[in-house]
């Protein structure tokens, strides 16, 4: 469910039945302290991102508190959700923060430990699940992680330069 919601999140506009996946997927991953629960959070957070919906408030926890929780469970942050904590907090105004966020995910990105890292996790999910390789564990990092070095070195020169970076575009809401 937090897949689908994720990926129905990336494609196009959100749908009721999208929303209701994710907040089912993580009410199910909180309730049982699933391992999934940093990444489960990360997909409500872009989603309350998504919804403009940045503080905590009487209704709900917002985007940001919820993508601090994920990196705080997380042993090593994930850089995409270091990228989309950026970007919220580049939106709440402080710009300052959102700037420092972005650099320690290019940080993590160029970190040759966590590239090794990510290799073997493909090496090891192509061949121990797939039983052969797709294609080479290398470029399916470039695929995962190369537009987010460029998208995130955009933000920081366009900060560097006084603009406003190009933070992600929330998407439409179908009812």
């Amino acid at each position: 469910r937090n897949n689908l919601g994720y990926a129905a999140m990336e494609d196009g506009p959100i749908t009721r039945m999208d929303i209701g996946l994710i907040e089912s997927s993580a009410a199910d991953a909180r309730e049982m302290q699933s391992e999934s629960l940093p990444t489960v959070l990360d997909t409500i957070g872009w989603l309350r991102y998504m919804q403009s919906h940045l503080n905590d408030d009487v209704h709900t926890r917002g985007a940001l508190s919820l993508l601090r929780e994920s990196i705080d469970l997380q042993e090593s942050p994930e850089p995409i959700v270091l990228d989309h904590l950026g970007d919220a907090t580049w939106l709440s105004g402080d710009t300052d923060e959102a700037v420092r966020i972005w650099n320690a995910a290019l940080s993590r990105l160029a970190d040759p430990e966590f590239r090794g890292q990510a290799i073997r996790n493909y090496n090891l999910l192509q061949g121990g699940l797939w039983q052969f390789h797709v294609v080479d564990s290398e470029s399916l990092y470039d695929r995962e992680y190369g537009a987010l070095m460029v998208s995130l070195k955009a933000k920081l020169a366009a900060a560097k330069n006084g603009d406003p970076p190009p933070v992600a575009e929330r998407r439409t809401f179908i009812p």
